[in-house]
């Protein structure tokens, strides 16, 4: 339960302060000007409401043999519930919601509660803000350099909080100069130990039922 919860606590981990002195990536361009990146996505935090997308994620690591995919829906609703519901391999879903994280099914499951510290309840904040694309006033102890293409902004971000920089070593984020939709995230735990998610079919402002924010 413990590595499942931090996994699903970590999807949050983007802040937009001081800066990393990273290679480039290939097809992307340092950002200079900041302001438009802002804008773009002050506007969408003001008028999404909620969110449903598909999600793939594929594990790295030199522990396996091959990569290890799954694969489901994502939900969230403000001010930062979130749902990810797994459908591949196994059925399982994890639930945030009222400072509660669940992770388990129809079978039961258990329950964390992300309130006991701050640093549990700095990383939901984030959560929230990183899946939802909604990232720009959050602040804390986080290095970050942002990059674009014609088409998406990369925002890579590295945790100077000891404690945080424990469980993960770096994000990647790609969020569309169109809409300031998440389309792909990677949790690094390691250069060779690593999580991506990549998010397609993605609806704003969907009426989303309350007992998909269901604890338990």
């Amino acid at each position: 339960m413990r590595r499942v919860g931090v996994i699903a606590i970590l999807w949050m981990l983007l802040a937009l302060v001081g800066v990393v002195h990273a290679t480039i990536p290939e097809g992307f361009r340092l950002v200079k000007d900041r302001g438009t990146f802002a804008r773009l996505l002050r506007g969408s935090a003001k008028s999404t409401k909620s969110i449903v997308s598909h999600f793939v994620q594929t594990k790295y690591a030199k522990m396996l043999s091959r990569p290890m995919q799954s694969e489901g829906d994502f939900y969230y609703r403000q001010p930062g519930d979130i749902r990810l519901e797994y459908t591949k391999p196994v059925a399982y879903h994890m639930v945030i919601c009222n400072g509660q994280l669940f992770t388990g099914g129809r079978g039961g499951g258990a329950v964390v509660d992300l309130t006991s510290n701050s640093t549990m309840r700095g990383i939901r904040d984030l959560l929230a803000a990183c899946m939802s694309g909604q990232v720009w006033d959050l602040a804390s102890d986080y290095q970050i350099e942002l990059y674009e293409s014609d088409a998406l902004y990369r925002v890579v971000i590295v945790p100077t909080n000891s404690v945080v920089r424990g469980y993960i070593a770096g994000i990647e984020i790609e969020i569309t100069k169109f809409d300031a939709g998440v389309t792909r995230l990677v949790l690094r735990e390691s250069p060779e130990d690593f999580t991506e998610y990549l998010f397609s079919n993605r609806r704003n402002n969907v009426e989303l039922s309350p007992s998909l924010f269901r604890i338990g």
